[in-house]
């Protein structure tokens, strides 16, 4: 009973803060500031992210490790986005970094949570607008129950519709 409610409590508290976070956005980034879409690699799922202005995002994914034992993995992410690196004629190309929080529920063995360090790039649509295509690597420093090195990798897609 133990671990169900330290993964309730880890569920809560990592919803809660993305839940202010977005809050606290004082400006909208764009048109459309939530994009959502898929992820395929090392966790393969769901992804989103909200945009709080040109340079800062939030970025989420609930997911499932296709290696091993299927076990579910959630994650959350500040992001900052450079524009500068790479210069291309239509859309734009920013790399990101970042630092978040990576929760894995697993069957029947020890629920793991760790801190991530998302570095990636997205291409972002000149045509059509709503349109984001993303890569990225993120090395996890597992903290609980155990201290153990990790990596995510990923790439995919998200949909600006709202």
């Amino acid at each position: 009973m133990i671990w169900l409610r330290t993964r309730t409590v880890l569920l809560s508290t990592i919803l809660c803060l993305t839940m202010i976070l977005c809050s606290m956005a004082s400006a909208v980034a764009a048109e459309r500031p939530f994009g959502f879409g898929v992820i395929l690699g090392e966790p393969t799922g769901l992804s989103a992210k909200y945009l709080l202005n040109r340079e800062n995002a939030i970025d989420l994914a609930v997911a499932w490790n296709l290696s091993g034992d299927n076990d579910f993995t959630l994650h959350a992410d500040y992001l900052w986005h450079n524009y500068d690196l790479f210069k291309i004629k239509t859309g734009v190309m920013p790399v990101y970094f970042g630092v978040g929080a990576r929760m894995e529920l697993r069957d029947n063995k020890d629920d793991r949570f760790g801190v991530r360090i998302p570095v990636g790039v997205s291409y972002q649509f000149a045509e059509p607008k709503f349109l984001e295509l993303f890569g990225e690597i993120a090395p996890i420093l597992d903290l609980a129950p155990s201290t153990k090195l990790d990596l995510n990798v990923g790439i995919g897609a998200r949909f600006y519709l709202f």
